[in-house]
């Protein structure tokens, strides 16, 4: 299955079997990847009753069923018929917060940023921090929380980072003019989700009373003209 060539989740997974009869039968069924995720099951000739679509079509073509991929939480998915969407993993999010922040707070800060930008929280690949937060119980129950991995990048590796948003305040404190801005790029760029593309700052440094996060996001090759 597609959702397992690229190790992501996939939901609601009970439409799943519906999905599969569709193509089992011969059936046409959408596939809508406007984010141009590679997967080697859509290269070369595919079946004729998969339509495979690297934009939103408009109008949907009729379909038994369809598969979304996609990051994002997007409205259309409602026109679509019987569906499943694959959530690939092309989000960090670099964290940072005060002493003592509880894991309340930084998960809601992640929710309701990720809320806010129509992205799925099951797209997040990894969080990551600074070594001085390494034994930060609210980061690390954050990533327990979402069940992904956590990244600690060392003061050095963070400063070497350029970020839009750097602070001498942040610099007094911790030694690098940003954290969470810095980190969410660094994991991105060291831990891409696939060979090709390119990681870039999604959503630039959002605060809460106690903690910061911002969000690096892979991003598909531009295609040429004629591609």
């Amino acid at each position: 299955m597609m959702a397992k060539e690229i190790g992501a989740d996939l939901t609601p997974f009970d439409l799943l079997k519906r999905v599969s009869s569709a193509i089992v039968d011969g059936d046409r069924v959408l596939v809508i990847n406007d984010e141009k995720i590679p997967f080697s099951q859509l290269s070369g000739t595919l079946k004729p009753n998969i339509l495979h679509h690297r934009e939103w079509p408009d109008p949907i073509p009729q379909a038994r069923a369809a598969i979304l991929v996609s990051s994002s939480v997007d409205p259309r998915k409602d026109l679509l018929p019987v569906h499943v969407t694959i959530h690939p993993r092309v989000l960090t999010i670099g964290l940072g917060c005060n002493r003592g922040t509880s894991a309340k707070e930084i998960i809601s800060l992640v929710e309701r940023t990720l809320e806010k930008a129509s992205l799925s929280v099951l797209s997040i690949a990894r969080f990551a921090t600074i070594d001085l937060k390494k034994d930060e119980e609210g980061i690390l129950e954050t990533a327990r929380f979402f069940n992904r991995p956590l990244e600690i990048f060392t003061r050095e590796e963070l400063s070497k980072t350029e970020s839009p948003n750097p602070s001498e305040v942040v610099r007094s404190h911790v030694g690098t003019p940003g954290v969470s801005e810095p980190a969410a790029l660094l994991a991105i760029r060291l831990h891409p989700p696939f060979s090709t593309g390119r990681g870039e700052l999604f959503i630039e440094k959002v605060k809460s009373e106690n903690a910061t996060l911002a969000v690096a996001k892979w991003l598909a090759p531009e295609e040429t003209q004629g591609s």
